[in-house]
């Protein structure tokens, strides 16, 4: 099949804001190739299926983010917060548009860090308030990635989630 100069990025980019603005169980193939301008064979040709269209939207910022999930100390806020700030709509679709996707342990390992943390700094405390707030932290982020209308605001903002937490 022949396909045009740029359709998979053309599709990529589409596919990355129909996610954005529906997540991964509410958008459509059909929907994504029409505002693509392009058929579903087209599709097809590039991806095997709507989730490898996703893994392919996110897929290097997921490498890194799950390498320094696993493979690094999360105790520098900072990185972090300048990570998410990076990458803010993969990083929203990663932690919140994943649900019906292989990718959805991220959450809940993500959210099992945070509870660590936050157990390290209030000593002992009870694992259900601990997992209420590691929750709710992550609601935090949620909100700073999609309502924060800059780099700048969403730093600023997580800074002050991360002192409000302690971690």
């Amino acid at each position: 099949m022949e396909t045009k100069p740029g359709t998979k990025e053309n599709l990529l980019n589409v596919a990355r804001k129909e996610f954005l603005e529906k997540g991964y169980q509410g958008a459509s193939l059909r929907t994504i190739c029409q505002k693509a301008n392009v058929t579903t064979g087209a599709l097809y040709f590039f991806f095997a299926n709507k989730e490898d269209l996703f893994s392919q939207v996110i897929g290097d910022v997921l490498d890194q983010f799950e390498n320094i999930l696993f493979h690094q100390e999360l105790d520098d806020s900072q990185s972090i917060r300048d990570f998410l700030c990076q990458h803010t709509k993969e990083m929203y679709l990663i932690l919140f548009a994943t649900e019906g996707t292989h990718f959805a342990y991220l959450v809940d390992d993500f959210c099992s860090i945070l509870e660590k943390h936050l157990q390290e700094y209030l000593h002992n405390e009870d694992e259900q308030w601990i997992h209420i707030l590691a929750e709710m932290k992550l609601k935090g982020y949620a909100e700073i990635l999609t309502k924060a209308k800059d780099n700048e605001r969403r730093m600023e903002l997580m800074d002050k989630l991360n002192l409000f937490y302690g971690c």
